[in-house]
């Protein structure tokens, strides 16, 4: 083999290469499109997740009793909602932290109507 053969077959295995590139780059692209709205979506829910609770506070307020609702399970909601902080603080995972100190607050907000007006 000639140095010019060996030319040519080096230039032809970069041009493999780089066609092979473009098109994980273009795999990669997709990817990171989907995930990118995945993401987006995750943030509606963990805006909406803490929202979902507000009603069962409100009816407690509104009629000052908290006859049927269970101050365990939501001392055990918020309880869990705290764990689940911590893991958020020590993954530096802002979307975990958010929502469970929100859902903390409402949650334990119920539990603590529940005493006042249980």
């Amino acid at each position: 083999m000639t140095n010019q053969d060996n030319l040519q077959t080096n230039e032809a295995l970069q041009n493999v290469t780089t066609s092979g590139d473009n098109s994980v780059s273009k795999a990669d692209s997709k990817k990171s499109k989907k995930l990118m709205y995945f993401e987006m979506f995750v943030m509606v829910i963990a805006i909406v997740g803490p929202l979902t609770n507000l009603p069962q506070l409100f009816q407690i307020i509104s009629s000052k009793s908290a006859g049927g609702v269970s101050l365990i399970s939501w001392s055990l909601f918020a309880l869990i909602s705290a764990i689940w902080m911590i893991y958020g603080l020590t993954k530096k995972d802002n979307i975990l932290i958010l929502t469970n100190i929100a859902l903390i607050v409402v949650q334990g907000s119920i539990a603590i109507s529940i005493l006042i007006y249980g």
